[in-house]
């Protein structure tokens, strides 16, 4: 994200007007990169403390699917064996 130019995104958004205390700009990465923006953090602490809240993100999301009994999981190299799940979820959904 950052090679992509992220950072020049949360610039742009700030330079618009939008302030850091939006919620959109409290999610990861944009409370970060928005601090060092501001000059309330280095480039190095940014980064860290991104990665870190990236990862505990991550580890909370893995916790609630796995708590989930309606979801299967597959190994990757097993993706196949997920074809005949979605067929069989799909044939049992309702068009909307």
């Amino acid at each position: 994200m950052i090679q992509a130019g992220f950072t020049d995104e949360v610039r742009q958004l700030l330079d618009k007007g939008y302030t850091a205390d939006l919620k959109p700009m409290q999610s990861i990465g944009y409370r970060h990169v928005a601090a060092f923006l501001q000059d309330r953090c280095s480039w190095d602490e940014t980064v860290r403390l991104w990665k870190r809240d990236t990862r505990r993100y991550a580890k909370r999301q893995q916790t609630w699917f796995k708590s989930d009994p309606d979801i299967g999981w597959i190994a990757p190299e097993e993706w196949e064996s997920a074809i005949p799940r979605i067929n069989a979820f799909l044939r049992n959904v309702e068009c909307w």
